[in-house]
């Protein structure tokens, strides 16, 4: 289920935040605990009002734990990568006072042994805690997560993470993948752009069913999605 919310470009992001924090609100009333998946690119401007409400938050290492949605593999040069991007919001930081564990997608030796390792992590993460929600942006050609069009053969597997080349702009990613979507509890979704209403119209009236063009379309297999734009969806 998609609940469409539509705000105004100078508030978009701050409405993000609320979302998020609410349901973490919600979560901690019910005691469960909580994996949070994070995205990089523009999601990572909601970051610095989520590390300000865990600070305040009871949340320790038991009952949270927070990973990546995907990431560029590059050891050769890790400054351009989500998990810097995530790190100079301060969240990681104050994950770190509260002995809270960031799962981080490893940076070294091959592409393949990093995404095995990823997997074995997240395996043990989405049997360990009750409720799993993931942060995520849509392209403007229609990706998601680290899922790019055009690719359905190379992460489409029965893991919960994989890594796979490319000939886009950062050839070698890792990423959870649609079975990991699957699994997802909610799913909060930024979409901010004009340049994405076609997409987005495809994603959410369904229009196109091949999630090889479309990989945004895999939003609709996590139970609950909100989507929060600043354009107007008719």
């Amino acid at each position: 289920m998609i609940k469409v919310l539509t705000f105004s470009e100078e508030i978009i992001w701050d409405k993000a935040a609320e979302l998020i924090c609410k349901k973490l609100d919600r979560i901690t009333m019910e005691k469960m605990s909580c994996l949070v998946l994070l995205s990089g690119g523009s999601a990572v401007n909601i970051y610095q009002r989520l590390a300000e409400y865990i600070k305040r938050s009871q949340f320790v290492s038991e009952n949270l734990a927070v990973g990546q949605v995907d990431e560029r593999f590059r050891p050769e040069n890790s400054d351009d990568i989500n998990a810097v991007q995530i790190e100079k919001t301060g969240l990681i930081e104050v994950l770190k006072r509260k002995g809270i564990k960031f799962y981080k997608i490893l940076q070294k030796g091959s592409l393949e042994r990093a995404a095995d390792e990823y997997n074995r992590i997240m395996e043990e993460l989405f049997r360990s805690y009750k409720f799993k929600m993931a942060i995520l942006g849509i392209g403007r050609d229609g990706h998601t997560a680290g899922l790019l069009p055009g690719y359905r053969k190379e992460w489409d597997k029965n893991t919960f993470v994989t890594g796979y080349k490319n000939k886009g702009e950062f050839p070698e990613r890792i990423t959870i993948t649609p079975k990991a979507f699957g699994r997802l509890d909610y799913g909060l979704t930024i979409v901010a752009g004009e340049e994405k209403r076609e997409v987005m119209e495809g994603i959410l009236k369904k229009k196109e069913i091949d999630v090889n063009l479309l990989p945004g379309i895999l939003i609709n297999r996590i139970k609950k999605v909100e989507t929060v734009m600043d354009l107007k969806w008719i």
